[in-house]
């Protein structure tokens, strides 16, 4: 389909810049993640850069797959630079990469946690002691449901009870 601005595939050329190594996108990014972004044809939806670049090298991508980066640049559009993957092989390609919320971003640790590691440990020895959900939930200023996460060992993980 052809806008007024040209065909989806000229729209994306003109905001291509081929690098060395990977091709940055130079339009739109969006704000939250950083993926270029271009309007589809009649202007919405806003379709991801690099999934339209691998549309146009390589055809339809598959329902339920992803389209990955190599290089780690979400503003790549290098089709060489890009793979095809399920759900689970985008979380494991970003835990390869350190971007995963691993060990290092657990517990106490973790900018957003309620609690610290000695508070948790706190917790888990008064469940020991027979402390019921609801009054660990009030001494510590959280919910029942992350009471039962911490105890059951659903979150705070890398705690040894």
């Amino acid at each position: 389909m052809t806008g007024r601005h040209g065909t989806l595939e000229e729209r994306f050329w003109r905001n291509v810049r081929k690098g060395r190594e990977c091709w940055e996108w130079t339009a739109s990014k969006h704000k939250p993640n950083g993926y270029g972004i271009i309007a589809a044809p009649g202007g919405h939806p806003m379709l991801k850069a690099h999934r339209v670049s691998w549309e146009i090298h390589y055809g339809p991508i598959p329902p339920g797959f992803h389209i990955l980066h190599k290089c780690d640049n979400k503003g790549c559009v290098r089709p060489d630079h890009l793979f095809l993957g399920t759900h689970d092989d985008n979380m494991q390609d970003m835990k390869r990469k350190g971007r995963a919320h691993g060990p290092a971003m657990s517990g106490g640790s973790n900018g957003a946690a309620k609690l610290t590691d000695a508070q948790a440990h706190e917790l888990l020895s008064l469940k020991s002691q027979g402390w019921s959900n609801i009054l660990l939930a009030k001494k510590f200023g959280i919910s029942r449901p992350q009471v039962s996460r911490i105890v059951s060992g659903a979150s705070w993980k890398h705690l040894k009870k």
